[in-house]
């Protein structure tokens, strides 16, 4: 599985993937979703391989 592919796509749609995986990863949110939330719509923007995969999402 290659995680990068998923970039833009919902977080919610790809979670279950990543979970039935044998991947690690991480989810890190871009922005405090708590005072700069725009809407409902978390996306992936950014995924990051380090020791794990640091998956970097933000809310649209």
């Amino acid at each position: 599985m290659n995680p990068e592919k998923y970039i833009g796509f919902k977080m919610n749609e790809i979670k279950p993937l990543l979970d039935n995986s044998s991947i690690d990863f991480r989810i890190i949110e871009v922005f405090d979703t708590k005072k700069t939330k725009i809407g409902n719509d978390l996306r992936i923007i950014n995924i990051v391989k380090k020791e794990i995969y640091e998956i970097y999402v933000a809310y649209f």
